[in-house]
């Protein structure tokens, strides 16, 4: 008897681990919604836009892209869009350079 009871105890607990984990997985893809609609808010259909990667362990987790390559009628911002960087590898450099013995 003792052995039935130990069983639907690790039955029931498993189960609790099952429901935690959904309701994780609801709460990350309420997260995901939260920011796609902050940057469809920040980035409009018709104007410059940007892409959005948020990775976590070496896997995607968030992948959005918003808005125009070019104004007025561009495409749309896709996985193999190509952003100028202008100058911003400068200062990554300095701090290279700077953290060399």
């Amino acid at each position: 008897m003792l052995k039935y009871y130990m069983l639907a105890l690790l039955v029931l607990l498993d189960l609790s681990s099952y429901s935690k984990c959904i309701l994780e997985y609801e709460i990350i893809n309420a997260k995901k919604l939260i920011l796609k609609n902050k940057l469809k808010k920040l980035f409009p259909e018709r104007e410059p836009g940007a892409a959005c990667i948020i990775m976590q362990d070496d896997k995607i987790i968030f992948e959005e892209y918003f808005g125009l390559k070019f104004l007025p009628i561009g495409p749309k911002i896709d996985k193999n869009t190509t952003f100028n960087i202008a100058s911003v590898s400068k200062q990554f450099t300095a701090v290279g350079v700077l953290q060399l013995p």
